[in-house]
């Protein structure tokens, strides 16, 4: 469900929460940013949580009341409370202050309609894509971890000062897009020879699979909880370290036994992930509600 009103003041607040109270259904699934309409759900809800990103950059009586409102309040009231990995699930633990068996986890789906296309690694330079805008992304370290390497890369998000600064410090050719429709992701996925996801910071890390899927090697974070979703199916780098970034691309780069066993893997490890797996959860969680309350 989603509420009428996406700004978050105090009377989208109020009028989101109205529009909640009016709903009529067996069960509400309350997904999104909008987790402080829980409490004003008259039908048993289901509250799912994808990542605690907002509250970590908040301080003070912000970040107080942004806590009580996204988390304590909504948690306390949701019928069952699910996380999209076990990382997700302790933040929330943590910011509700609920036991951790109040939250279960429930892997995020394969984006659908992603093909399965192997494809031969380039003579020369190699193609690397890296996407997202917010802060937790850390492209700026990601682009100079790649100086003086074989890559072009294929940035999809905003063109910020930072990562031009980087780009132009180490010398790396780019190829800048962003708004692009789901066919036109699909395409730079297939496009790319492999794919750079080292962010300080992520609830899940959809680019990881999505990049398995299509069958495209993965440098991401050692931090969860994307060892979690990645598996052994993955490099695994410190996004705060540029050597260890560039020491994973350049593994990439030097050794075809491990391109080709990164993708098997990779393949494999899609197979958590896929929708029918993941509704039956769901299934199972609505079951469990039919028969109790909110």
């Amino acid at each position: 469900m989603g509420g009428p009103q996406p700004r978050v003041r105090p009377d989208g607040m109020r009028a989101n929460m109205q529009a909640a109270a009016r709903i009529q259904a067996d069960i509400a699934h309350v997904t999104g940013d909008i987790h402080y309409v829980v409490p004003a759900l008259r039908v048993p809800s289901v509250l799912t949580i994808h990542d605690c990103t907002n509250i970590k950059k908040l301080s003070g009586l912000k970040r107080t009341i942004f806590r009580y409102f996204w988390f304590v309040r909504p948690v306390r009231a949701a019928g069952a409370v699910t996380a999209i990995s076990s990382a997700s699930r302790d933040d929330i633990v943590q910011y509700a202050g609920c036991a951790p068996d109040r939250v279960q986890v429930i892997l995020n789906p394969l984006t659908p309609g992603l093909p399965r296309e192997p494809k031969a690694w380039p003579q020369d330079k190699v193609r690397i894509l890296i996407q997202g805008s917010f802060w937790n992304k850390n492209r700026a370290r990601q682009i100079e971890a790649l100086a003086g390497l074989p890559v072009v890369v294929n940035l999809v998000g905003d063109r910020t000062e930072d990562v031009e600064t980087a780009a132009q410090r180490a010398g790396v050719e780019m190829i800048w897009e962003k708004g692009l429709s789901d066919a036109e992701m699909r395409d730079r996925y297939v496009e790319a020879d492999a794919v750079m996801f080292a962010s300080l910071f992520e609830g899940f890390g959809m680019p990881i699979i999505e990049a398995q899927q299509v069958g495209r090697p993965v440098i991401t974070s050692n931090r969860a909880p994307m060892p979690e979703v990645g598996a052994d199916a993955a490099l695994y780098a410190d996004p705060e370290d540029t050597a260890s970034l560039r020491g994973c691309v350049q593994q990439l780069l030097d050794d075809a036994v491990l391109r080709d066993r990164l993708i098997d893997r990779g393949f494999a490890n899609v197979e958590r992930f896929q929708p029918e797996r993941v509704s039956r959860q769901y299934a199972d969680v609505y079951d469990r509600l039919r028969g109790g309350a909110k």
